[in-house]
């Protein structure tokens, strides 16, 4: 059974699953005309770094290795380099 648990630092923005899918949370927002609207959630699609062949997602404008994420977020693992 899959189960979703929330990424380090993107507290309430995004989940990292046991299976090793992430996905963004439903969120409110306010643009730059000052319009309110919903942004729904999605299933991100993961890519594959073609060096080490690691799949990864972008989050916050920065990729992230998605075992890194599982690793954090189900076994308290504290990454020693980069994630």
């Amino acid at each position: 059974m899959e189960e979703f648990r929330e990424v380090k630092g993107y507290e309430g923005l995004y989940e990292v699953s046991n299976l090793g899918r992430v996905r963004s949370l439903d969120r409110e927002e306010i643009n730059s005309l000052g319009r309110y609207r919903v942004m729904k959630g999605k299933i991100l699609k993961l890519c594959v770094q073609r060096t080490t062949g690691y799949y990864y997602v972008s989050i916050g404008g920065k990729r992230m290795q998605v075992h890194a994420l599982v690793a954090v977020a189900f076994l308290n693992h504290v990454p020693s380099g980069r994630a």
